[in-house]
């Protein structure tokens, strides 16, 4: 037996400008103009001389500019270099740049008619990378500083019971997570990925199973277990959200409540939240 449990619970989850003033002189300050002598028996009157023309002050020259500075490029965090390391295939994190997620899914069943994540869909759903949530996902998973593995030579196998093979959060716990834990811990840590169907089970006493040890692991679903546990069924309000960005914030906001509320009541750890695209239900009418 292993305490604690492992329970997987899916969530149906911004110069001054220095001018030269002055001119020619105007008009009132032309030179006045030449007086007639008086006549003189014997000699003529000198011709009147022209005043000198007033000359401009030259203009000031404008000093040379100096070169403008060049910014040196910023540095890169090194949760930067690794999206950049990690950019365009399964694996991908969001550090700014949506496109780099943009690339083949982790199985062809979880991106469009080619396999791939496509910039159209990621930027409709930018709103849960650059959630609080999604930026806690990255503290915690320590990519740049990962835990070193301290053990070895050890063989864990934990058996995991989907809701159903076809659903995606099982699909991505198959096709990405089982295998990069086996990887993670050097082999010694395995999921046996199973089904209710396969397994028989119904999933209204899934919890209890979990509780009982019976299952090491399983998909816990709000709505098949409410009957056990009431206050777990606040995920699963179908039709109050306008949006599916407003269900996913309420899922978010009550992400801890649910984990407290599922240790005290069952002793079984939450180990991930599942939420996706396409799980959210809406009613929809013609009246408010």
């Amino acid at each position: 037996m292993r305490s604690p449990l492992l329970l997987a619970l899916a969530l149906v989850l911004i110069v001054g400008l220095l001018a030269a003033c002055g001119g020619a002189a105007t008009d009132d300050d032309e030179a006045p103009a030449a007086t007639v002598a008086p006549a003189a028996p014997a000699t003529t009157a000198p011709t009147a001389t022209t005043a000198p023309t007033a000359t401009t002050a030259p203009a000031p020259t404008t000093a040379a500019a100096a070169p403008a500075a060049t910014e040196e490029p910023e540095e890169m965090s090194a949760l930067e270099e690794y999206a950049a390391m990690h950019a365009g295939r399964p694996g991908a994190i969001y550090v700014g740049d949506i496109t780099q997620l943009v690339g083949p899914a982790p199985s062809e069943s979880q991106g469009d008619f080619d396999g791939n994540v496509t910039l159209d869909a990621l930027e409709r759903h930018v709103w849960v990378y650059e959630s609080d949530i999604y930026r806690e996902l990255l503290d915690k998973a320590r990519l740049t500083d990962p835990s070193p593995l301290v053990s070895s030579g050890e063989s864990i196998k934990i058996q995991h019971a989907c809701i159903n093979r076809a659903l995606l959060p099982c699909q991505l716990l198959e096709t990405y997570f089982t295998p990069n834990l086996l990887e993670r811990t050097d082999g010694q840590v395995e999921f046996i990925v199973s089904s209710f169907p396969e397994l028989g089970l119904a999933g209204p006493d899934t919890l209890s199973l979990v509780s009982e040890r019976t299952l090491d692991s399983a998909n816990i679903y709000g709505g098949y277990v409410a009957g056990e546990l009431p206050p777990v069924e606040i995920q699963n309000l179908w039709g109050i959200y306008e949006s599916r960005e407003q269900e996913f914030e309420a899922t978010q906001a009550i992400i801890k409540d649910i984990e407290d509320l599922v240790l005290s009541e069952t002793g079984g750890v939450i180990m991930n939240h599942n939420w996706f695209s396409g799980n959210d239900q809406f009613f929809f009418c013609h009246d408010k």
